[in-house]
């Protein structure tokens, strides 16, 4: 079966009595008479130049590159993540959670521990998230009349 190639250095071949160039970059069938065994050297796999390309293009811009979360062939998982559940966790990962979240899911986790194991020192904390929610809107005009 005919692979597809990507060309690394250009160069310029006889075929068939034509001269033909082949220039950088360009995608060559394995089954094309310019991709012989004495040649295999300036071809490299699609697939390595676009890794190689996306990596690049990652550390340039600070980033690492996204590994894939499946095995080829697999598909992924696309079910979102459950809700955070703070009976299925220690006191110290709830606070630790409930530090890195908005206020609207601090209070969901909140909602859930009060219905749940309903632990003090998480239960506390909710004055912490309703407290400026609850003080009344500021007045439009400015004259706290």
């Amino acid at each position: 079966m005919a692979e597809i190639k990507r060309c690394k250095n250009g160069f310029a071949t006889a075929v068939d009595g034509v001269t033909r160039v082949v220039s950088s970059g360009e995608l060559v069938s394995t089954d094309d008479p310019v991709y012989t065994r004495d040649r295999r050297d300036l071809f490299e796999d699609v697939t390595t130049h676009v890794s190689q390309q996306a990596a690049g293009r990652a550390r340039a811009a600070g980033k690492g590159v996204e590994q894939a979360t499946a095995a080829p062939g697999e598909k992924r998982d696309l079910t979102p993540p459950a809700p955070f559940d703070p009976a299925e966790h220690n006191v110290a990962d709830v606070l630790a959670y409930l530090g890195t979240v908005d206020r609207d899911e601090a209070l969901r986790v909140l909602d859930a521990e009060a219905g749940g194991k309903k632990r003090s020192t998480i239960l506390a904390l909710r004055e912490q998230y309703e407290g400026p929610s609850n003080l009344p809107p500021a007045d439009p005009d400015g004259d706290d009349a």
